[in-house]
């Protein structure tokens, strides 16, 4: 009860109603024949049973394991134009980090040089910056990310799985490290290391969520800074 009384109280803030959609047989009856659909409320005490309009717009918590009845909801919502915040095929897609720097790259805004990794651009990388990342599209954390720091004709490459460090003399044997580690390349990428800020010697950044209003306006909701542990590479809540 508590977190729902938590987001009701934060959408009144921002003017909107909000409520939880029941998923069954009945409610996607209701939704087909009436375009409204039986939802639970926060009434300012408790979660309230009630018939409400269709809504504009849906967050999807169904996560992988979406029953039947549960798709066919969220199928239906769509087809009426209810729009998902988060739906989940646009979520599996921006997990790609790929795809999210092409998006970004796009609308102008600024961000370190990245490219799919291969035997090309991990030679063209390592020449052009002194500290490359290498990292997995898909995955978070810093999971399975190596950082590469050039120096002097050698390598220094620092595995975040297990934080292991290792020396490489040659190109030639910084590149066989590379391919142990990654297996399929194009399910990598190489991105330019940039230099960042610290405090007390711990790398941080700041992690803000934007929301466009009922008005079209960008409006800052969420703002959070993540401290990094000491030698690490990154500010990441799964490596503090």
């Amino acid at each position: 009860p508590s977190m729902y009384k938590m987001r009701a109280e934060a959408a009144e803030k921002l003017g909107v109603e909000l409520v939880q959609i029941v998923p069954t047989a009945e409610c996607i009856q209701k939704l087909r024949d009436t375009d409204t659909l039986l939802a639970y409320y926060w009434n300012g005490s408790s979660l309230e049973k009630k018939t409400a309009n269709r809504p504009l717009a849906c967050i999807d918590e169904s996560g992988r394991k979406a029953t039947t009845e549960t798709k066919k909801l969220l199928a239906l919502l769509m087809e009426r134009g209810t729009r998902f915040v988060n739906y989940r095929a646009t979520k599996e897609q921006l997990a790609d980090k790929w795809v999210q720097y092409e998006l970004i790259k796009k609308s102008g805004v600024s961000i370190p040089q990245t490219a799919i990794l291969t035997r090309e651009s991990l030679a063209e990388f390592l020449k052009s910056y002194p500290v490359v990342f290498i990292k997995p599209r898909s995955a978070s954390q810093g999971k399975g990310q190596i950082v590469i720091t050039r120096a002097e004709g050698s390598y220094r490459a620092r595995i975040s799985d297990g934080e292991k460090s290792y020396l490489c003399r040659t190109y030639k044997n910084l590149h066989a490290l590379v391919m142990r580690c990654t297996g399929e390349c194009s399910a990598h990428i190489i991105q330019q290391g940039v230099a960042v800020a610290k405090i007390r010697d711990r790398v941080f950044d700041f992690r803000i969520i934007c929301q466009r209003t009922r008005c079209g306006r960008m409006s800052i909701t969420a703002c959070y800074m993540r401290v990094g542990s000491p030698r690490s590479h990154q500010a990441n809540l799964g490596k503090r």
